[in-house]
């Protein structure tokens, strides 16, 4: 798959791409995949916490811990201004165990769970585990065990059950309780589902596995909160999506007509896909365009799936395509 962006008459309009997603089945078809960054305030996504005797728990959390070198030093989906989930110790005893559950989540054979996670702590014995269990059923499957470290730790485990089956994070405190364990983003899906997704909000790897072409003296860069560029660019990225974004800035090209692309890795597809994303295109001037296109084994012409052509609207657009089965394998 390749986004290209090609400048208009003027370079007083930009284009703006958030919330790459690419999943199995047509975009009228409902998919199940549950995700929750917990940057909504008091809204969980059907998770919920199992308050302890004494009260110590798992909060809502935005900022810092509120200790120096104890848990995160803030949101990972949403730095700045996103909320994640604290292990809570206030009231909370040494050694004491805080419950995180999971919404219930149907399968057929398996699932991945996938979720950022900080384990930084100052005394000993703060840990953080993972388990998973079919509803129903008193064994529970220890499915991943914390390691510490300073930043937000990307972690993805599946479990293979056929049944309704519930995630279970739990939070250790040490022998002095400190906010060392904070969990977020986290997505729940069935298994296998490798197709390119991005919402550039990993800063070691800004575009995932998507690279972009050399093109005319353009390129794609990141953007963050602010529009990039004349006024005209996107306030922060797409919603719920966190708050980075790329951005094809015009004033890059020498002259209307220029193009640069950016291309996901190849993946096969068995069937029909949907592609998701979100996109800003607004400000002044004729030519803009924004294309969605499908490559297949080299020398295969492109085929066109989805454009834009010059300014739109002054707020983020929702976009899903249906790419029909029966392409050439692989494709890109």
């Amino acid at each position: 798959l390749m986004f290209e962006g090609t400048r208009g008459s003027t370079a007083y309009l930009d284009i703006a791409l958030d919330a790459l997603s690419i999943r199995r089945g047509s975009c009228n078809r409902v998919c199940m995949m549950q995700t929750c960054s917990f940057d909504i305030p008091n809204d969980l996504c059907d998770w919920t916490w199992i308050p302890t005797a004494s009260g110590a728990k798992w909060t809502q959390k935005k900022g810092s811990s509120g200790k120096p070198g104890v848990g995160p030093d803030g949101d990972f989906s949403s730095p700045g201004s996103g909320h994640y989930m604290l292990l809570d110790p206030k009231n909370a005893r040494p050694g004491q165990k805080a419950v995180l559950l999971s919404p219930v989540s149907p399968s057929s054979g398996c699932l991945s769970f996938s979720f950022h996670y900080v384990l930084r702590g100052q005394s000993p014995g703060a840990a953080l585990h993972v388990y998973a269990s079919v509803l129903g059923s008193i064994r529970k499957h220890t499915l991943f065990s914390g390691q510490p470290g300073p930043n937000w730790q990307a972690v993805s485990v599946n479990y293979t059950a056929v049944g309704r089956i519930q995630f279970t994070v739990v939070g250790v405190f040490g022998k002095t309780p400190e906010p060392a364990v904070a969990v977020d983003a986290t997505s729940i899906a069935p298994c296998g589902e490798g197709f390119p997704q991005c919402d550039f909000e990993d800063n070691a790897h800004p575009f995932c596995d998507w690279v972009q072409t050399s093109g005319d003296g353009g390129h794609w860069a990141v953007g963050h909160k602010n529009g990039p560029v004349h006024g005209m660019g996107p306030v922060g990225g797409f919603p719920n999506a966190g708050s980075h974004y790329i951005y094809l800035e015009a004033d890059e090209f020498s002259h209307a007509g220029q193009s640069v692309r950016l291309v996901s890795r190849p993946f096969c597809a068995p069937g029909d896909i949907c592609v998701e994303f979100a996109y800003h295109m607004y400000g002044l001037g004729e030519g803009t365009m924004l294309e969605l296109l499908l490559g297949s084994p080299a020398g295969s012409p492109l085929i066109p799936l989805w454009k834009r052509l010059g300014s739109q609207r002054p707020y983020w657009q929702n976009a899903s395509v249906t790419i029909p089965s029966g392409h050439q394998q692989p494709m890109q």
